[in-house]
């Protein structure tokens, strides 16, 4: 008998595979914390000695993100968010997502070099003092936001388009494997409405504001890139949920009848991933286009920014050319459309500040008041005012600033918010 060949008594080897069954194995099958939903040229996901190619790659704890000259990676972590890598860059995915051991959330990103772009994710903004992005030299941490960084071996440099981000420098005060933003180290706190920009260098390690001639690194995707979705033509598995495919298409919705005089030029937006029985009708690559603001439906995309001319004084009201807005349930259930009427914009270009409202209606939903006020960024960026009620996220565009765009979404109770996009024009 063939347990007899290994010395093994009868009766003995049912509690010996008991044992088996019981004994704690090394291998962990650790879920994705997020896809690459948009790759092109050299763009590579490393782990350990392991190389392979970015494109619709499932990207897990641990792993290094690499571009080339001619690279780009957008990383969608499954909690809507987005680590972006440009060309000549090198990220690494340390952290992201709950310890099961431990019961905590951390959420930790590297940028070793190059440029990256950050779009918090849904648990991120739950839990912020729970995340950290570090550079060799600097730590930064967030209150919910939206911002760029650069990382070179000399400096590192940040710029905030939305929410509130904490600089310092590492070191005895501000150690690398801490979470949260540090409060040692210099630390200086940004916002598009103060300081939005700073560096630190690697000889001061003082975060000190960038002045006003140094602008942020504008890299535009290339115009030959190929025809990749948001998401792979298959479905994945991302974290437990399955990530539905998207599909590329031209964002077309309705729009009043006074409106089809003046089609957008220099802004775009729609969904960028499917809403119930809503497919997707945008690309984020859209031809050298910038992402403006980002939500977890709409996206807003606007051309290269040297369209923009901006008045210097005056004030100027503005139509409203389309709008698509939904009544989401945080619980689940069908989204509700959401009606407008009533609808203003005015900007004020010696004051460099706007205002705007929309009344929301929509079947068996309450009545909803979009109403705020907020400023306007030298590089024709919109965005309300941080205690705002009604969260507005958007630009300007076009000769003279003709054109405007804007993402909206504002907390109805505790279970129901309404979410949209809006276009504008003069």
């Amino acid at each position: 008998m063939l347990l007899n060949r290994f010395c093994i008594p009868d009766g003995s080897w049912k509690g010996l595979l008991a044992a088996f069954l019981l004994w704690p194995t090394t291998q962990v099958w650790a879920a994705a914390v997020g896809e690459v939903v948009y790759a092109t040229g050299l763009a590579e996901v490393i782990n350990g000695a392991a190389v392979r190619g970015a494109k619709s790659a499932l990207v897990y704890e641990g792993d290094r993100l690499r571009t080339g000259a001619d690279g780009h990676i957008y990383l969608r972590t499954y909690d809507g968010g987005f680590f972006i890598l440009r060309p000549d860059s090198e990220g690494v995915v340390v952290r992201y997502g709950v310890n099961p051991k431990l019961g905590q959330a951390a959420y930790r990103l590297e940028l070793v070099q190059g440029l990256s772009r950050v779009v918090t994710g849904k648990e991120v903004k739950r839990s912020p003092e729970r995340f950290r992005l570090n550079t060799p030299i600097a730590a930064i941490g967030v209150r919910g936001t939206d911002f760029t960084v650069a990382s070179m071996p000399t400096y590192t440099r940040a710029w905030v388009d939305e929410g509130r981000i904490v600089m310092a420098s590492l070191g005895e005060g501000c150690p690398a494997d801490a979470l949260g933003p540090c409060h040692d180290g210099g630390a200086l706190e940004l916002s598009p409405e103060h300081i939005a920009a700073a560096e630190i260098n690697a000889n001061s390690q003082v975060p000190t504001p960038l002045p006003p001639d140094v602008t942020r690194p504008e890299i535009r995707l290339p115009m030959d890139a190929p025809a990749v979705p948001l998401s792979s033509d298959k479905s994945k598995r991302v974290n437990g949920q399955i990530a539905q495919p998207a599909e590329t298409q031209v964002h077309s919705v309705s729009t009043p009848a006074d409106a089809t005089r003046r089609a957008p030029q220099w802004l775009r937006w729609g969904r960028w991933q499917p809403l119930a029985d809503l497919p997707a009708n945008i690309d984020v690559r859209q031809l050298n286009a910038q992402i403006v603001a980002i939500s977890d439906i709409h996206i807003l995309l606007r051309e290269a920014a040297d369209n923009l001319t901006m008045p210097h004084e005056g004030k100027a009201s503005f139509r409203l050319g389309t709008h698509e807005g939904y009544y989401i349930k945080e619980g689940g259930g069908p989204p509700q459309e959401a009606q407008v009427q009533d609808a203003a914009l005015l900007v004020d270009f010696a004051q460099r500040t706007f205002t705007t409202q929309l009344k929301l209606s929509g079947k068996g939903q309450p009545d909803v008041a979009i109403a705020t006020h907020g400023t306007i960024s030298p590089d024709g960026r919109l965005t309300s005012q941080p205690l705002s009620l009604s969260h507005i996220s958007g630009a300007l565009a076009g000769e003279q600033a003709r054109e405007a765009a804007y993402l909206y979404q504002q907390l109805i109770d505790q279970t129901t918010s309404v979410k949209g996009a809006t276009f504008w024009w003069r």
